[in-house]
């Protein structure tokens, strides 16, 4: 005689979110790359500044991308594009506790 046994049943679980992700990106124009690379670094590190001062530690931010470029604007006399600058920018992700959230886009609101 084999013996067999079944189950079945049913479950559900909920749990609240524990971890938050932002991306923030910080931008910076200017007239030379170097320049436009300087005032970004300077902006990006008011905002690491913020995010340590609230509790985030630094291995939970990571740079996903970093980029300069030139900026042009079309000249209607000359019917083509001309350069007018630079823009540099970087972009990071944050990895956070959720409850620290609130207190994260609050300091980088007004950067």
């Amino acid at each position: 005689m084999d013996r067999i046994i079944t189950v079945t049943g049913q479950a559900e679980a909920k749990k609240a979110p524990e971890l938050a992700y932002f991306s923030v990106t910080v931008s910076a124009n200017a007239k030379t790359s170097v320049m436009a690379g300087q005032a970004q670094a300077t902006l990006m590190r008011q905002v690491l500044e913020k995010l340590d001062d609230i509790g985030v530690p630094k291995i939970a931010v990571k740079t996903n991308r970093f980029n300069t470029q030139q900026v042009y604007e079309y000249d209607q006399k000359k019917q083509r594009q001309v350069p007018t600058g630079f823009v540099a920018s970087q972009q990071i992700t944050v990895v956070g506790d959720i409850a620290l959230a609130a207190k994260i886009v609050e300091q980088l609101r007004d950067l």
